[in-house]
């Protein structure tokens, strides 16, 4: 039975008021939520804020997709107005329907593409070949990998968003052998159990980046460095170092779990366990710490409880800074390319206080005849063992505390060095 103009009219009219007004109060909505964020702003940690966000992004652009789907049925009803009665339009009635009742597919479809976990299962889905062994997926490498590494929670943030593989995933590229040679970089691949551990977090020092562990707990955090421009190369400069009594922080090169002796022992920590192994330690707490530079490709910081640190890649020149407390800690390292030369560092003296001046010092020398030289207003000390750590105390304050060495190009070394002004 033919239908009418005017309940084609009533039709048509009750769809599209429906569709407007859902799309109406979607939209007051969105705005009482982005409201409630800003209004709890304070309240909530930038991580928390900056997640919250992130939801409320996600469904203004999943309102976007579909709302086309969703009006196309109502605009089809509207066009039959201009359409002779006799005018067969089933068919295309059907189509748009059909296309109305699918509308939340292609949303949807979007939303997990976009999300890295879900990605990864609609890659696995989508390779199954017809003998039900899995295809690889044929994705341009450069493209892959340039959105791994722009894979970031936010634009402000080195945060790098993890992309899930299984043990049987390749990378495969139509690359030779020399093009091979001519990438740079790495790819961090994390067990499974790092992977399920949210304090276990990876950041590209590509931009300045603000770090912050919002919990007690024990975090992990991994920083990789491909910034070839600076000098010397994959330099990152950390700074603003704020800490709390009860935390704890470690700095190693390299990745977690690399069990070879020179990346088990930490290049910074605060605190400092003095002496640990006569049994009389003593532990120093440093409530500032000083801006400095790591030049590794990788490394990483264990923390426990909160920490708040600035970092950049940038590299900083330690020769000529003072520091910026009375009780501070800082940290100086020669890489292998770096021509070997004399850094001096001023100390904020108060000659109401007394106390200590001391360093640890480790050497990755050439040759036997390296040497790390330490020098103060009254010391002169040498660091002359291979691969040892050597730790060196005075119980005085120092003005200037120079580093220097002698035979040292082609080789590291890494020296924390720390000042605690007491009153007497």
């Amino acid at each position: 039975m033919a239908m009418s103009n005017k309940l084609y009219i009533c039709l048509a009219a009750l769809n599209l008021c429906s569709t407007g007004l859902i799309i109406v109060a979607i939209f007051i909505c969105y705005i009482l939520v982005i409201y409630e964020l800003e209004r709890r702003k304070k309240e909530l940690s930038k991580a928390e804020c900056q997640e919250h966000k992130a939801y409320i992004d996600e469904i203004s652009r999943h309102g976007m997709l579909i709302f086309p789907f969703f009006a196309i049925l109502p605009g089809c009803w509207f066009v039959q107005f201009f359409v002779l009665e006799e005018t067969d339009v089933s068919f295309f009635v059907a189509i748009c329907f059909l296309i109305f009742v699918s509308a939340p597919i292609p949303a949807m479809l979007s939303f997990l593409w976009r999300n890295p976990t879900y990605k990864a299962v609609l890659l696995r889905i989508f390779c199954v070949g017809r003998n039900n062994s899995v295809q690889p997926a044929v994705v341009p490498v450069g493209a892959f990998l340039k959105d791994l590494k722009n894979a970031k929670e936010d634009e402000n943030s080195g945060l790098l968003t993890p992309f899930p593989v299984t043990s049987t995933t390749s990378l495969i590229a139509n690359l030779t052998n020399q093009q091979l040679e001519s990438l740079k970089g790495f790819i961090y691949v994390t067990n499974s159990e790092q992977a399920n551990d949210k304090n276990f977090r990876v950041y590209d020092v590509d931009r300045f980046s603000i770090i912050e562990t919002e919990q007690p707990g024990n975090y992990t955090l991994v920083f990789l460095s491909t910034n070839y421009e600076t000098n010397p190369a994959h330099s990152s400069t950390i700074s603003h170092c704020q800490q709390q009594n009860d935390s704890v922080v470690n700095i190693y090169r390299g990745i977690p779990g690399d069990r070879r002796r020179i990346y088990r022992w930490q290049l910074f920590s605060n605190p400092i366990v003095w002496d640990p192994v006569r049994g009389d330690s003593k532990i120093f707490f440093f409530p500032n710490v000083e801006k400095f530079s790591l030049s590794f490709p990788i490394f990483y910081i264990e923390v426990t409880n909160e920490i708040f640190f600035h970092i950049r890649p940038t590299y900083y020149n330690l020769n000529g800074h003072k520091t910026a407390a009375y009780n501070t800690a800082g940290f100086y390292m020669k890489t292998k390319t770096e021509q070997p030369r004399d850094v001096t560092v001023t100390f904020s003296e108060n000659n109401k206080h007394n106390g200590i001046t001391g360093a640890i010092l480790y050497g990755l020398m050439p040759t036997d005849e390296g040497k790390i030289i330490l020098r103060g207003d009254s010391f002169n000390t040498t660091s002359a063992r291979k691969e040892t750590i050597f730790r060196f105390i005075d119980h005085s304050i120092t003005e200037n505390l120079s580093f220097s060495s002698v035979e040292s190009f082609g080789g590291e070394f890494f020296i924390q060095y720390f000042i605690l002004q007491k009153i007497p």
